[in-house]
């Protein structure tokens, strides 16, 4: 969709018309002078700067109408499209003479035009029970695509499983030691001026020594700033050596660990810095678990994948924060916590991911991306496969079929 005259209450609709002859009287009509609002407050301003007139297309395009089934009856208080209140997305409602009952609510609208914070609504835009608008403005038009619940929903799916993979790259990346780490798409490795500003310093990071045995360790977390907005990823190595895999055991049974203790030390000092500003923490495996325990120290947002446990121990005050656990479907560890009792992961919302398909696998140059796919295809090679979805490699692969699949469902509802 194009320009479309505005919806206004006693502005008619139905469920019979054919709307490609209002479509092509619009076109005809499409570039005369500049539309009037009248507005009671400031809900106009979103309107204002987005809309043009065409008294004449209207005029040709509803001879093209088909019959009336019912006209919006509420809408703006303090927004007007030629005096009458202006119709928008969920908070303006109709009457249909075929769904007698409920007041049925505009549906979709534009996706760049709003009223009071919703879509604004045109002709050719649909009400709840599948009906178009008919009738608008003889002489305001909105322009931009429209605006569906089901394009709202989809386009906010793929922003967040955008975010999703940015946090997973950041994860991956934290694997590698700081002279070959490659950052997120968007982000900079973080300097020694950055971590200064963030009261962190490289030695904290990369190998910090266990004051208890005065040893380096095998910790280690990476930091990235945002290119646009300076906001830092903290991401945190997950298992990888036995001395990894001692502090899983450690943690899982409630005992103090170095580890879990200088996530939080580090989490504590970001949320403190002025330059912590927009910070979140992401990390795979026991990385996972590091990220979900520095979100729980300071209440600042976590991403964490395929995630270790976080024991109720671990976090002494814990606080309230927005903890995404991404797990791909039938891999171990989130098996073994789902039916041992051991500590699960700490999370506000789950979001499960659909393994690669074996086709996908069959052609991925990843090694473990494409044993998976064909050993868990195989009876005897299952729990083997199982083993390797836990691995990055698969959480990324994961990732990037489903945003395929929200791409596909863009595309087929029509909102590219």
């Amino acid at each position: 969709m194009s320009t479309q005259p505005a919806a206004r209450v006693t502005d008619s609709f139905g469920h019979a018309a054919t709307l490609e002859g209002l479509a092509a009287g619009l076109a005809i009509g499409a570039a005369i002078g500049l539309g009037v609002i009248a507005t009671g407050g400031l809900g106009a301003l979103a309107v204002g700067a987005a809309l043009a007139t065409t008294g004449l297309g209207a005029a040709i395009g509803s001879r093209f109408a088909g019959p009336v089934t019912g006209v919006i009856t509420t809408g703006s208080r303090n927004t007007f499209v030629n005096g009458l209140p202006a119709a928008m997305v969920g908070l303006a409602t109709g009457e249909c003479a075929l769904h007698a009952g409920a007041p049925i609510p505009v549906a979709t609208g534009a996706a760049t035009v709003f009223i009071n914070g919703q879509p604004a609504a045109r002709v050719a835009d649909l009400m709840g029970c599948g009906a178009a608008i008919r009738i608008g403005s003889p002489n305001v038009l909105i322009g931009g695509p429209r605006q569906s619940p089901v394009c709202s929903a989809l386009r906010g799916e793929a922003a967040t499983f955008e975010r999703f993979r940015i946090d997973a790259q950041a994860a991956s990346a934290a694997y590698d030691p700081p002279e070959s780490r490659t950052p997120p798409d968007g982000y900079r490795n973080a300097t020694d001026e950055d971590l200064r500003k963030l009261r962190l310093s490289p030695e904290m990071l990369e190998h910090p020594t266990n004051p208890k045995t005065n040893k380096p360790t095998d910790f280690r977390a990476a930091v990235f700033i945002n290119n646009k907005t300076n906001a830092p990823i903290v991401a945190f190595k997950g298992t990888s050596s036995g001395e990894d895999w001692k502090t899983n055991f450690a943690q899982g049974l409630g005992h103090d660990t170095f580890y879990y203790d200088q996530a939080q030390k580090i989490a504590q000092r970001v949320r403190l810095s002025p330059a912590g500003a927009g910070a979140h923490f992401t990390g795979h495996s026991l990385g996972g678990g590091l990220a979900s325990a520095a979100a729980r120290a300071t209440g600042l947002p976590a991403t964490t994948l395929n995630p270790a446990g976080l024991n109720a121990k671990t976090v002494a005050h814990p606080v309230n924060a927005d903890i995404d656990e991404i797990y791909v479907k039938g891999e171990i560890l989130h098996g073994v916590q789902s039916t041992l009792p051991i500590p699960e992961a700490a999370a506000t919302r789950t979001w499960a991911l659909d393994p690669p398909s074996l086709f996908s696998a069959a052609t991925d140059p990843r090694w473990k991306v494409n044993a998976a796919g064909w050993l868990r295809a195989s009876i005897i090679g299952a729990g083997v496969g199982d083993v390797l979805l836990h691995f990055m490699d698969n959480v990324n692969e994961a990732l990037s079929q489903r945003q395929r699949q929200i791409r596909r469902s863009l595309a087929r509802n029509g909102c590219l």
